[in-house]
C-alpha cells in the first residue's frame, strides 16, 4: 500500500509526457488497476504472490490499451478451446473498432492471426469446434498449390486427416468460397465420396437423380443391363459439377451451423436493411426479452416486446427473421420488495414497438439472386 501513491504519480506523469494524456484521462486508466492490487493485498496473497500478480496485472493494462489490436489476438489464441469466453472476446474486440475476419482456404492457419494494416484478426481453424491444428496446417499447405477444379482439391483433401465432419463444417462456413457457393459445394462433394475411383456403379443406385445424371455417367462408362463398367470416375466427376445448381445453403442453416462450429455468428449481408435480424435468444418469462442478431451489421442487441405486441404482430420464436419497424428507448424498472412495487433505474432498455416476421425463404432468395453473401 505505500507504494501504490507513488505508482499513480509515475504513471500519470509518464502518460502525460510521452503520450499527451490528461491527468484525468491518466487516473481514469490507472485507478480501476490500482484497486485490483490492493483488493488483492487484502485478499491475503503473501508478497511473493502478490508482487508478481500486480505487475502482471499492470502490464496487461498497459498492453490493453495501447496495443489493442494484439492484445485481443493472443487472448483469442489463449481461449481458443472456450466458445464462450471467446464470444466475449470478439464483442469486445467489436467494442474497439477492431474486426474478425472469416476463415478462409490459403489464408486461416491454425492459430488467430493480425493484421495491423487494416485492424483486423484473422480467425486460427484450431479454434473451431471439431478441428485441430494439425488439419489447419494441412489444408493451409495444400492452399499452396494452384486447383484449377474443385475436384482436385478433394482428391488432396482426401489424402490428409481430415475428416468427413471436420471438411463439411467448413464447407459449410464458406471456407473454400472461392470455388462456389457452399450448398453447390456439399452437393458436390457428396457426389466425390459416392463416386470417387468406383469402376462400376449399380443403376438401381441411381434412383434418385435424372436422366441427365445417368446420360452423363453413360459416356464415361460401359453400360451394361444392370451395371455402368469400367467408370472413368475423374472425368466424370469433372462433369457432374456443371449438374448441380449454384445454390447456397438457407440462411438459418447458415446461422446455426456458425454457432455451432464457430461459438458466434459470422454472415453479414450488406445491402440488407439494417433492421432485420435473426432471433438468436428468447426468454418468454415476464416480458420476452429477446437477443437478434442484426444481419446488416453483424451485431447482436437486445430488446423487450410487450406480449400483447407479439398477439398482434404475430408470436416470436427462436430462429425466425424479424423486420424491426419501430422501437423506442425506456428506462429498466425494478421490483421493490419494501415498497412492493416497481422502482425506475437510471439503465436503459429498447422495446419494440412494431415489427413484421419474415419468411426466411424470401430472403434465401434475395441471397440466391444477389450471388453471394
Amino acid at each position: 500500500e505505500k507504494v501504490i501513491p507513488e505508482i499513480k504519480e509515475r504513471f500519470i506523469q509518464t502518460m502525460n509526457s510521452k503520450y499527451n494524456l490528461s491527468i484525468e484521462q491518466a487516473s481514469q486508466i490507472v485507478e480501476p488497476f490500482l484497486q485490483i492490487i490492493l483488493d488483492a493485498s487484502s485478499y491475503g496473497f503473501s508478497e511473493n504472490h502478490a508482487k508478481p500478480y500486480s505487475y502482471i496485472g499492470y502490464m496487461c493494462a498497459y498492453l490493453r490499451y495501447y496495443y489493442p489490436l494484439e492484445f485481443i489476438t493472443v487472448l483469442l489464441n489463449i481461449n481458443k478451446d472456450n466458445l464462450d469466453k471467446t464470444s466475449e472476446i470478439i464483442e469486445f474486440a467489436q467494442v474497439k473498432g477492431i474486426s474478425l475476419s472469416p476463415i478462409k482456404f490459403g489464408e486461416s492457419r491454425e492459430n488467430y492471426n493480425c493484421n495491423k494494416n487494416n485492424n483486423t484478426i484473422t480467425k486460427g481453424l484450431s479454434s473451431l469446434k471439431y478441428l485441430n491444428a494439425q488439419v489447419a496446417e494441412e489444408l493451409y499447405e495444400l492452399s499452396k498449390k494452384k486447383y484449377q477444379h474443385f475436384l482436385d482439391l478433394l482428391i488432396d483433401i482426401n489424402q490428409t486427416s481430415t475428416d468427413t465432419r471436420q471438411l463439411t463444417s467448413l464447407i459449410m462456413l464458406n471456407f473454400f468460397d472461392k470455388f462456389g457457393p457452399n450448398k453447390k459445394l456439399l452437393d458436390y462433394t457428396e457426389m466425390f465420396f459416392k463416386f470417387n475411383g468406383k469402376k462400376s456403379v449399380k443403376k438401381s443406385s441411381l434412383e434418385q437423380y435424372g436422366n441427365n445424371f445417368k446420360k452423363l455417367i453413360s459416356i464415361y462408362s460401359r453400360e451394361t443391363d444392370k451395371t455402368f463398367k469400367d467408370l472413368d470416375s475423374y472425368n466424370f466427376l469433372k462433369e457432374v459439377w456443371y449438374l448441380i445448381p449454384d445454390d447456397r445453403l438457407p440462411i438459418q442453416v447458415q446461422l446455426e451451423k456458425e454457432k455451432e462450429v464457430l461459438g458466434h455468428y459470422q454472415t453479414k449481408i450488406d445491402g440488407i436493411k439494417p433492421s432485420i435480424g435473426y432471433v438468436s435468444e428468447i426468454d418468454t418469462k415476464y416480458s420476452p426479452k429477446l437477443l437478434v442478431y442484426m444481419l446488416n451489421s453483424g451485431v447482436e442487441k437486445q430488446f423487450k416486446v410487450q406480449k400483447q405486441l407479439m398477439k398482434k404482430c404475430g408470436i416470436i420464436e427462436k430462429g425466425m427473421i424479424i423486420k424491426i419497424q419501430g422501437w423506442e428507448n425506456k428506462r429498466k424498472s425494478r421490483f421493490n420488495p419494501n415498497t412492493q412495487d416497481y422502482e425506475k433505474l437510471d439503465e436503459m432498455e429498447q422495446w419494440i414497438t412494431q415489427y413484421s416476421l419474415m419468411e426466411s425463404t424470401k430472403l434465401d432468395e434475395y441471397l440466391q439472386e444477389r450471388g453471394s453473401i
